[in-house]
């Protein structure tokens, strides 16, 4: 083995010569040196040559390659010429093996941008994979992590597919309530458009709104929030607790509490917004997208519903630009046209058009599951555990009237229960 002061004797030589002795020369291991006086001085050591183009050598930087199967290799503080060797060694002995390396060299000072994409996939399993969806359907549903596996799963399915066990917290929140139950429905209605009414199953007068929150009128001057919570359901519990709230504080409500005499008055913001409301409410979004010589009303020919497509047998609106034409079919709000740019064009200003003039109730249908079993969370018409109002006056009326005969007692008792179901 070579003594390392050795080396340190020979980089002081180096530092002595004369600038025009080159390593070159040093190399051949001449017999002697001349020094930077002019003297000759006897060469009495031996010269060797060891790279420093890298840590490691060329099989070692490969072993280390392959191990870690890396995509990217970046060298760097090594001698250009080495360095470049190393480059074109590496990237002919992975193109042989048909292996995507790519091999970067940059220099002091220069920014390397490497891109990297990570891709993960979920599998769709039980519940949610029994119906395959079809093109821009969107899945809802829990996402679980397992050993960098992924799967997605409807909350039904937890226990039997994921071994997990699933709860159902009940919350209530009590309100003192100083203006009338008239009154409360109107900001209600006002807020989130359509509010369902009924009596609960004691016989309370119940306000459902967003198809998730129970108002009670528990008493004269107190209210009861019922839900079932989540996320997006506490959300709907704050927004209604602070409008009730603030309900005996709002310049509407002395106005509004004049017109309200009984409860068969007409509520100005009842949501009535059916498809014939719908429609001019559309309309009108188009023509000042658009303006009012682009746009016209296509009423069907009923007189060749036999000939007619089935996009042709209800009304549209169509929209006719320089760049071509599209219509929307007011049945299903349906955007068809053969230029592929007009129709995203026509689609995006039709879906903020039903945003906008849709309320709230319309737009954002919350399920508040009654049990764990049922929890689910796809979009669906919510099912109402409060009795219509009218049904519950004619139970009262059954009752009131039934005779003292068992059989016709039994009767309207079946009924009732059946109704509480």
């Amino acid at each position: 083995m070579t003594d390392p002061f050795i080396f340190l004797a020979l980089e002081i030589l180096m530092m002595t010569l004369t600038p025009f002795i080159f390593v070159q020369d040093i190399m051949t291991e001449p017999d002697e040196f001349e020094s930077v006086k002019g003297g000759m001085i006897p060469r009495k050591i031996s010269v060797d040559y060891i790279s420093f183009s890298a840590h490691v050598d060329y099989s070692q930087n490969s072993e280390f390659i392959e191990a870690v199967k890396a995509q990217h290799v970046v060298l760097v503080h090594g001698e250009q010429t080495a360095m470049g060797r190393l480059r074109a060694a590496m990237t002919s002995r992975y193109k042989e093996r048909d292996e995507d390396v790519k091999i970067h060299t940059p220099r002091n000072l220069e920014t390397l941008n490497l891109s990297f994409r990570g891709e993960r996939v979920a599998k769709a399993i039980g519940t949610l994979a029994d119906k395959p969806p079809q093109p821009n359907d969107v899945l809802s549903g829990l996402l679980v992590a397992k050993d960098y596996s992924y799967t997605l799963l409807d909350p039904r399915d937890l226990k039997d597919f994921a071994g997990l066990s699933t709860c159902t917290v009940s919350q209530k929140q009590r309100i003192a309530l100083g203006v009338g139950w008239e009154l409360v429905r109107w900001h209600l209605e006002g807020m989130y458009g359509h509010v369902e009414e009924g009596v609960d199953k004691e016989g309370i007068p119940t306000l459902r709104a967003m198809g998730a929150i129970d108002i009670k009128l528990t008493s004269e001057h107190e209210l009861t929030l019922e839900w079932e919570s989540s996320a997006s359901v506490d959300m709907i519990a704050d927004s209604t607790l602070a409008l009730i709230t603030g309900i005996d504080k709002s310049p509407a409500s002395v106005k509004v509490t004049n017109h309200l005499h009984s409860h068969s008055h007409s509520h100005p913001h009842a949501d009535n917004a059916n498809e014939t409301s719908l429609v001019p409410k559309i309309g009108m979004f188009l023509e000042a997208h658009f303006g009012f010589e682009a746009l016209e009303y296509h009423e069907p020919d009923l007189t060749d519903e036999d000939e007619q497509g089935e996009e042709e047998r209800y009304p549209a609106f169509v929209v006719t630009l320089p760049e071509g034409s599209a219509s929307v079919n007011l049945n299903t709000l349906a955007v068809s046209s053969v230029n592929e740019t007009l129709k995203k064009r026509l689609e995006v200003v039709v879906n903020l058009a039903v945003t906008t003039v849709t309320s709230l109730s319309q737009a954002f249908r919350i399920v508040a599951p009654a049990s764990h079993e049922e929890a689910n969370l796809e979009q669906e018409p919510a099912k109402a555990v409060v009795i219509p109002k009218e049904e519950a006056l004619r139970l009262e009326e059954i009752s009131q009237s039934k005779p003292s005969d068992g059989s016709q007692g039994d009767e309207g008792a079946s009924s009732n229960e059946n109704v509480h179901d």
